[in-house]
């Protein structure tokens, strides 16, 4: 067929079907759909036959195997339409897979040279070069693809550095850590400051797997200062500045206490943090991370994170987006634990420095997403700081919200009283008079979050005063509301 998407998903239809075929009925059929095909007068037929090469070659017998690999390296990959070559090419890879050792060290990877190497359509080159990792993780010797490949970082085409550039970390993948220290360690530096910005685009979106190949320590002497001055360039584009963020607090954490808690990475750890003008690409990659890093600070840079940070990113007033807040909220908890480990009163701390105060406040956040991280928050800081702690400051503050005029508020506070639920039967009697507020009021949305949430808590509760509870909910078998009483009657199955 003359469309393009038409044959791609024919080609990918007869594929699963060979696979599915019994060897003999496949050698039958296969092998001379593809040959007929590739003998075509047009090209479209061609460009569908390279697709179906690898399928059918592993059905083959030996005398097909043969006809297929000669089709495909000799008449299809030296076809004078760059259509078929490029057919070709974007299927070096599958082909490598299929085929015996020493066919692919005869046939298939000189093949895939010549085409990165000589062929005189640039389209070709791509092709084959975004091949290169799975050839390589295919072959034993890599270092015949590497020597391929290195030479591409070079070159004055953007497209095409940029093309071998988005298989990086799938190629440091097939060749372990020691060949991607020294093979393809040395090539990043540049790529960080190519004049293209979408080749420096590409390389961020690729150190995360880098990383996870040759380990962090590793990663930090290769890449992480220049990944610290892209993240601060004023200039950039926020595309960048984003990965190469996102990098940054993925890798960091690995590095050690010593290494974040150090004068040279933890002010700018700060300023990235701290940071209400970044844009929201840097946002959404840095947020998410800062539970985990506060859990890889000193005890010292703890307390200065949440002096100078956190507290910040809690104050509706200092220009940050919500999603700072939630995650102000869910690392609060993790600095508590830090502090603790550290011998510094987490209780102490906070109160002085008012952090428990900004922290309650975000249940009466005009964001769901904020005050629902902020209920789940109290279980872990109820784990921390004990009974004492959750009686004197948590359930004075969820008892006041649960007199808040805004019913939402009142949601949140049920969610955060079934979150302390499940931490423990200590707090049972004063977590079930909490539930009873609840249960009665007045707005159906907030009935149902007390029956849900008992739901949800009851085997972690102390039953012995239950009596109270028992008899509002049966009489809430009878509610006004639909769901009201759908939840009822699950609940006074409980009792």
């Amino acid at each position: 067929m003359e469309e393009t998407v038409v044959r791609d998903a024919a080609a990918k239809s007869i594929c699963k079907i060979i696979d599915l075929l019994p060897d003999q009925v496949a050698q039958g059929t296969a092998v001379p759909m593809v040959i007929r095909l590739a003998n075509g007068d047009w090209f479209t037929s061609k460009v569908s036959s390279c697709a179906l090469v690898a399928s059918a070659y592993a059905k083959s017998n030996g005398s097909g195997k043969q006809q297929l690999l000669q089709l495909f390296c000799t008449q299809l990959a030296k076809d004078d339409t760059p259509m078929v070559r490029r057919a070709v090419a974007k299927q070096l890879g599958a082909v490598c897979s299929v085929v015996e050792a020493q066919e692919q060290r005869a046939k298939v990877v000189p093949l895939y040279k010549e085409m990165v190497m000589n062929d005189q359509n640039e389209t070709v080159r791509l092709l084959a070069l975004e091949q290169s990792p799975i050839i390589a993780a295919n072959i034993k010797d890599v270092s015949f693809v590497l020597d391929v490949v290195k030479p591409q970082f070079q070159e004055l085409s953007w497209r095409i550095r940029n093309s071998v550039t988005k298989g990086l970390g799938e190629l440091a993948k097939a060749c372990g850590s020691d060949l991607s220290v020294s093979q393809l360690g040395p090539l990043l530096p540049p790529l960080l400051v190519d004049p293209e910005a979408e080749v420096r685009l590409t390389v961020c979106n690729q150190l995360v797997d880098f990383c996870n190949v040759v380990g962090a320590k590793q990663f930090r002497d290769i890449c992480m200062p220049q990944l610290m001055a892209i993240a601060e360039q004023q200039d950039e584009d926020p595309r960048i500045k984003a990965s190469a963020a996102n990098v940054i607090m993925f890798a960091g954490p690995k590095l050690g206490k010593e290494y974040l808690s150090s004068d040279s990475v933890m002010p700018f750890v700060k300023r990235l943090v701290n940071d209400p003008g970044n844009s929201m690409e840097v946002t959404t990659k840095v947020l998410p991370h800062i539970d985990e890093l506060i859990g890889n600070l000193n005890v010292e840079s703890v307390q200065t994170f949440c002096k100078d940070v956190l507290m910040k990113m809690l104050d509706a007033n200092e220009g940050f987006d919500w999603r700072a807040r939630a995650a102000a909220a869910k690392a609060l908890p993790i600095a508590a634990k830090e502090l603790q480990k550290g011998g510094v009163s987490p209780d102490t701390f906070f109160e002085k420095n008012k952090l428990f105060d900004a922290f309650l406040e975000l249940l009466n956040d005009r964001v769901s997403d904020v005050r629902e991280t902020c209920a789940n928050s109290f279980s872990v800081f109820h784990d921390v700081l004990g009974v004492e702690w959750t009686t004197r400051i948590a359930l004075p503050c969820i008892t006041d919200n649960l007199k808040n005029m805004s019913y939402l508020r009142r949601i949140s506070s049920m969610k955060a009283i079934t979150c302390l639920a499940k931490a423990g039967p200590d707090l049972s009697s004063s977590i079930l008079k909490l539930f009873q507020i609840g249960l009665k009021d007045k707005v159906p949305n907030v009935r149902i979050a007390a029956l849900v949430g008992m739901m949800e808590c009851w085997k972690n509760l102390n039953q012995t005063d239950t009596e109270e509870i028992a008899t509002t909910v049966k009489g809430m078998v009878d509610d006004e509301d639909d769901e009201v009483r759908m939840f009822a009657l699950q609940m006074s199955t409980m009792l």
